[in-house]
Parts: C-alpha cells; sequence; structure tokens
C-alpha cells in the first residue's frame, strides 16, 4: 500500500515560472513487501485531481535494487526536489500533486490513497482572488444527524477588496469534490474588506444532514458563494474534503451493512 506519506512545496504562491522547492516522502503502509519497480511522478494540475490537461513536473523511479526502502515496516524513501511551474499557467489557484506509482503498476492493499496535492496560486495583479485554500475537519468518519468540526482558510491573492463590499463564506454537503453544492450546512456572518495578502481562518462545528445514505461525502467550503465580488478567477472559491458516512443504529461500533443487529 504505497502512499505518500508527506508533501511540502515551498513557496505556495508565485508568477508563471516561479521554482519551487518538494519535500516528499513516500511509505509502504500495507501488509506485504513491494516487489516490483515504481514511479512518483509530480503534476501540476487545474484542479486537485489529475487529468489530461496536467503537465509532469517531475519524476522518481525506483528500481529493484531500491525495493528494500518499501518493505513492510520500512521508513520508506524521503527527498527534496526542485521543479519550474510553467510559464503558460493563469492567474488563481492551482495544484502540485505527487503520484506514487503513477503507472500503477503495483497491485496494492488500496488504490485510493496513492496522491497528495497542495495548492500553489499565481497572485492576480489587476483584480482581487479570493481563494479556499485549506478545508480541515477533526475526524475521519461519522453518523447523520451527528456534528463535525470544521475549519477553512481563505487568502486574497489580488488586489484590496474595498470596505464597502463584503462576502460570505460557507460550509456545503456534497455527494461531489467538484459540482456545485447545493445543501448549505454553515454561513458565516459577512466579512467587510479584504486586502491584498490578507488571510483568514474560520471554524464551525456543522451537522451532518439526518437523511444521509452511507458511504463517502464531501465538505465543501466556498468563499463568496453569492459571487458578490469581481474577481480575476471564480473558480477557486471552494475547496473539499472528503468524509465517510456510516449508520450504526446500536451504537456497537459495526456499520449497519456488517450488523444484523441494526
Amino acid at each position: 500500500d504505497l502512499v505518500v506519506s508527506k508533501f511540502e512545496i515551498k513557496p505556495a504562491k508565485g508568477p508563471a515560472g516561479t521554482s519551487i522547492t518538494i519535500d516528499i516522502c513516500t511509505e509502504n503502509k500495507g501488509h506485504k513487501d513491494t516487489k516490483e519497480a515504481f514511479t512518483v511522478r509530480i503534476f501540476d494540475a487545474e484542479e486537485s485531481s489529475i487529468d489530461k490537461k496536467s503537465t509532469v513536473l517531475y519524476g522518481i523511479q525506483y528500481s529493484l535494487a531500491d525495493l528494500g526502502l518499501f518493505k513492510t515496516g520500512a521508513k520508506g524513501d524521503c527527498k527534496q526536489i526542485t521543479a519550474k511551474i510553467p510559464a503558460n499557467v493563469k492567474e488563481g489557484r492551482r495544484y502540485i500533486i505527487a503520484f506514487a506509482d503513477a503507472d500503477e503498476v503495483v497491485k496494492e492493499e488500496e488504490e485510493g490513497n496513492n496522491t497528495s496535492s497542495q495548492p500553489f496560486v499565481v497572485p492576480s495583479k489587476l483584480k482581487p482572488n479570493l481563494v479556499l485554500m485549506e478545508i480541515r475537519k477533526a475526524i475521519l468518519k461519522q453518523q447523520p444527524g451527528r456534528k463535525v468540526e470544521t475549519e477553512v482558510c481563505f487568502d486574497n491573492f489580488g488586489k484590496d477588496i474595498p470596505v464597502t463590499s463584503n462576502f460570505k463564506v460557507g460550509i456545503f454537503f456534497s455527494t461531489s469534490d467538484t459540482a456545485i453544492p447545493t445543501i448549505k450546512l454553515h454561513e458565516f456572518p459577512a466579512i467587510t474588506g479584504f486586502a491584498e495578502n490578507d488571510h483568514k481562518c474560520l471554524k464551525v462545528e456543522v451537522t451532518i444532514p439526518l437523511a444521509t445514505k452511507s458511504g463517502y461525502h464531501y465538505l465543501v467550503g466556498w468563499v463568496d458563494f453569492e459571487n458578490t465580488i469581481d474577481e480575476s478567477s471564480e473558480k477557486d472559491n471552494r475547496a473539499a474534503t472528503k468524509l465517510l458516512i456510516f449508520i450504526d443504529k446500536d451504537e456497537d461500533g459495526i456499520p449497519v451493512e456488517g450488523d444484523c443487529d441494526d
């Protein structure tokens, strides 16, 4: 089970063509040794997932001779590398993504945890640009009707928003991390004015809708969800985090799908 256990980039903002330093660690978290040579690739992407428009920035190849680093219980391997943001990218938020076993040659216990991403922002010179940088949650799974402590952090990577203007930030709930969410769980008080390079985090407990079915859902942070601010980019106002919803009627720790008592 190959995972990117550490992934950090510096700086996290700059013009197109910026050189960035990347600290990356790859480990085997599974119960069996890794037996195939594999490659870790670093991508530049417009969204938080890799698609056909994503650009490879760097590749790390692990040969058969390196696989002692990826035996069960081994510490894995850490590297510091340098890469460059493409020169033709647009203003706004994009993502630098690490993909362990990018060619998918290793048979793993879990194939859904091979990537890790960090946002990178190209600031705007002409207009404000509100960017939802991160949404964090206190737990990884929860039941319908229960609360989840959530925090959203956002910045203005553009010109000042005057005190005569205001915008709202909300927490939404969705079955998708990319579609526009429609279920609003919380709306923070309006924020008046927000200068260039201002940074703010807001925290709240939200309640998972009672009728939610079991499975993966998303908490979505959305800055300026009423679209009151004229920005250089409207594509980077949202960010999502995955949350596993499970149902356990008798509170015995066993989800309803595998519990006859439920």
